[in-house]
């Protein structure tokens, strides 16, 4: 398995390159030459189909004449629940029962910016909610793990207890009691006058509650009649098919009798709900599954063991406790947002979960022991094949390496900021600049999962400050008003892609692997921490952006699901038959009035009170090019060839490619009067840098550039009366020209001019950057400036997609053959589950996870 391109990828996070700088307050009006406030009139263009989804309803809501229409010209029918988006729109100002003019709200554009800014300057990620993760450590191989019962459990006063097992040999020798034979099974335990009398499986009840006696063992020889029992192989790193033994079948040795908890609840409740998706997926009028139906309650192992406390084990029984408690969180745990349960349902299994631990261990209960492969150790516990366990760390916090819990680096507030300035009691010394520029709420008390980074910050009246940008709607201009949308014959619909991505948990992607030659064992992943001493737990990558896809300005395929593109094979195909699938169901939404490619919208950005480098970063982070690039790396006094290679090289390797593609645009100098909505086809006119914004950026939606038709600064005349002085036209090509002309008319500029926006507004911007990092300016050019770069890079880039797997099974006696993003990373990590319990060696070659940006700009030119 190599690694695959995504449709993500994050710039990193490192706080020795954070910018930080005075906080700037509002009940005092700065003016001079290092003093900027103003606005600035912009024009966002869409490179590929564009919608911010704000508005959103139930397919139930729509117009009865509507949804059969859509349901006649699509063919499809759609639950009630599905949801519609659309975009905010203005009234018609032609016909009442037409879409208006699409705006765009101006907190969608500043949060854009707001990320985009954050990430050049490396500020810490905020608003990152805490999740715990679990993960399966018996996935794929069985070799090291050992079957028990507990053979005894002594309840001590501080509430833990003391726990002793019996340790069966093999197991592949487990035998399984199937369901429809508990009656029969259970009066034969009964005549053998191996349990008492009134011994009852009692299967129908969540949880059976009848004791049996500890250990029961069913003697060698013992021969069972017309009971269904059968025996799974866990040979060569996987379980086997069943095999199922006759009725006239005798023990061949002592076998010892267990209550067996299967799946997350231990009775099978979360297994139900998936069963009951799938059978509505092919059945629209199946009911509910009873749960307690499901899985095996009693199995039967070897006695060739060994019974021993574990209660100087008691690290790993509490990490089994804490694992099921973080399974049940709602809050940021395992039902945390489960893409597959409904509430009611969420609450069901919380409850189950609930009574599961509150009855667990009691003496008969089967557990499943994990050792370690070298010293034959146990390493783990669990109560059920498939049984998870948690991760070292969560999102928010790691240990250190005396085990002491602390917030992971690049979520954490910087001293500067939680320390009080001194000149003016209980504001913050410093901030970062996304505090700087856009404001903060501080949390006053205590830390928050939800906002980790939001507290401490300054106390009293600077536990808040508002921020020193703002932006307005921005609203779409009208050229054709017949060709505004995608797909208008079916009144604006479009059945989107799912949207479902891997998360966090998905450790291949959003961790990074540096540390993986420090694992001791033949693992192929950095995980969250396997173990509470893995060395080779990853550091998050830090911010996601979602790659810009050209190709779907031009291929609807990309995010439709009713459309199939002529070059795809019939195989290629048939990955899409799952996604067709959730048509049918509320997981795949319906956008509406999606902007076509070329759409334009005008808005307004305003500033205040702005240092000239803070005006700097704001101009090269919204609308980067070459030029403002060039400018910043020559005002940074840096040679690319010498001390920036990476840049260097990565310049060298697209600027043939972004002129080729320049050459395309329509030439505004030859042609005076210029469509502003023109209708060659939009993925031709490709800016070297781009932004994203509105739903759908995974499926390619979204792609922008924005452009300043109007600079204008806020100035003071004699009698200190404010202003707005426009800045020339021509500033315009200075800003956002992506071809050397820029350059040219550079000279024709007046003086004030090219001091501002170049010998002050750059410069500032590179001397404070020469200030903070001091020697560390070149590791912020490659380590956080490239990559930067490499995420808004829009010229080049093609398509990407999720990976995915192409599974078999079997429902209703047919073969089905689905194609799961799911499967792709289950297999994965199952592979991982598998070589971690192996003894390392020295492997070259082997790579697994994600393209880096360096391996995409290879092979996408």
């Amino acid at each position: 398995m190599a690694k695959e391109s995504v449709p993500y990828h994050f710039v990193p996070v490192d706080p020795k390159l954070t910018i930080l700088d005075t906080p700037v307050f509002h009940d005092i009006q700065t003016d001079g030459p290092d003093s900027w406030s103003g606005e600035i009139d912009c024009t966002m263009t869409a490179l590929t189909p564009l919608i911010c989804g704000h508005f959103q309803y139930s397919f139930k809501e729509l117009p009865k004449e509507v949804k059969n229409s859509l349901k006649k010209q699509l063919q499809i029918t759609f639950e009630d629940e599905k949801k519609v988006l659309e975009p905010l729109m203005l009234p018609s100002e032609n016909n009442p029962h037409e879409p208006g003019r699409v705006v765009i709200p101006g907190s969608s554009i500043k949060g854009m910016i707001r990320n985009s800014l954050q990430a050049l300057l490396s500020a810490p990620m905020e608003r990152v909610n805490e999740r715990r993760f679990t993960f399966r450590p018996n996935l794929k191989d069985s070799v090291n793990m050992r079957p028990a019962v507990v053979s005894g459990v002594t309840k001590l006063s501080d509430g833990t207890a003391d726990i002793s097992i019996t340790q069966g040999s093999d197991i592949n020798e487990l035998i399984f009691i199937s369901p429809e034979s508990y009656p029969v099974f259970e009066n034969w335990l009964k005549t053998a006058l191996l349990v008492p009398k009134d011994f009852s499986f009692k299967h129908t009840e969540n949880i059976p509650l009848n004791k049996i006696p500890p250990v029961t063992t069913i003697p060698s020889g013992s021969r069972i009649n017309d009971v269904r029992i059968e025996k799974q192989f866990f040979q060569n790193g996987g379980r086997k098919n069943k095999l199922v033994l006759g009725d006239d079948w005798r023990l061949s040795q002592d076998y010892c009798l267990a209550r067996y908890h299967g799946g997350l609840t231990g009775d099978g409740t979360l297994a139900s709900f998936f069963k009951l998706q799938q059978d509505r997926k092919f059945n629209s009028k199946a009911m509910r599954v009873n749960p307690n139906t499901l899985g095996y309650r009693w199995v039967l192992f070897p006695c060739k063991s060994t019974s021993f406390p574990i209660s100087s084990k008691k690290a790993l029984w509490q990490e089994f406790q804490e694992t099921l408690k973080i399974l049940k969180c709602e809050e940021f745990g395992h039902l945390k947002d489960h893409p597959l349960l409904e509430k009611s349902q969420i609450d069901e299994v919380e409850n189950r979960l609930n009574e599961f631990i509150d009855s667990f261990p009691r003496v008969g209960d089967f557990l499943l022991l994990e050792r370690d492969p070298k010293t034959g150790l146990l390493i783990g516990i669990g109560h059920h094949f498939r049984f998870r366990r948690k991760y070292r760390d969560s999102i928010h916090k790691t240990p250190d390496c005396q085990n002491n819990v602390f917030p992971r680096k690049i979520l954490s507030t910087f001293p500067e900021e939680q320390q009080i300035n001194k000149n003016i009691p209980s504001a913050p010394d410093q901030l970062t600049c996304a505090r700087n520029l856009f404001g903060y709420v501080s949390e006053k008390e205590k830390y928050s999962p939800k906002e980790p980074t939001s507290y401490g910050i300054g106390s009293k009246d600077f536990t808040q400050l508002a921020g020193r940008i703002s932006v307005n709607f921005a609203v779409e201009e009208i050229f054709n008003e017949r060709s505004r949308f995608i797909s208008s014959e079916t009144d604006g619909f479009v059945p989107l892609r799912p949207l479902g991505s891997p998360k966090a948990s998905a450790v291949e992607h959003y961790l990074s692997q540096e540390k993986l030659p420090l694992r001791a064992d033949k693992g192929i992943l950095c995980t969250y921490g396997d173990s509470p001493d893995d060395s080779s737990a990853g550091e998050l990558r830090g911010r996601k952006f979602f790659l810009h896809q050209p190709k779907a300005a031009s291929e609807e395929d990309c995010y439709n699901l009713l459309k199939v593109s002529k070059k795809e094979s019939n195989d290629e195909i048939k990955k899409h038959q799952d996604e067709i699938d959730q048509l049918h169901k509320k997981q795949a939404g319906l956008a509406r009035y999606i902007s076509k490619p070329g759409t334009t919208f005008r808005f307004k950005l305003k500033f205040r009170d702005l240092r000239g480098w803070e005006l700097g970063a704001l101009i090269f982070s919204l609308f980067p090019n070459e030029v403002l690039l060039s400018s910043l790396i020559k005002n940074m006094n840096i040679s690319l060839e010498n001390q920036a290679p990476g840049l260097n090289k990565w310049h060298e390797l697209i600027a043939n490619k972004f002129h080729a593609d320049a050459d395309t645009d329509t030439d505004t100098d030859t042609n005076p009067n210029p469509n502003p909505n023109p209708d060659p086809d939009p993925s031709k006119r490709k800016p070297l840098f781009a932004h994203k914004i509105g739903h759908g950026r995974s499926l390619g939606l979204g792609s922008i550039s924005i452009i300043p038709e109007k600079i204008k600064r806020l100035a003071f005349d004699k009698d200190c009366i404010p202003s707005l002085q426009e800045i020339l036209e021509e500033a315009k090509k200075a800003l956002h020209d992506d071809r050397n002309r820029a350059l040219d008319c550079m000279p024709n500029l007046p003086e004030i001019l090219k001091k501002d926006f170049e010998a002050v507004i750059m410069k500032a911007f590179a001397d404070k950057l020469d200030k903070s990092l001091g020697l560390e300016k070149v590791n912020w050019v490659e380590k956080i400036l490239l990559p930067w770069l490499q995420v808004h890079r829009y010229a080049g880039r093609s398509r990407f997609d999720y990976p995915s797997k192409k599974i078999t099974r079997r429902v209703h006696g047919n073969q089905v053959q689905e194609y799961h993003i799911y499967s792709y990373h289950t297999d994965l990590r199952a592979s991982h589950s598998e070589r971690r319990k192996q003894e390392k060696r020295n492997e070259n070659g082997i790579e697994f996870g994600m393209k880096e940006l360096n391996d995409l700009d290879k092979s996408e030119n």
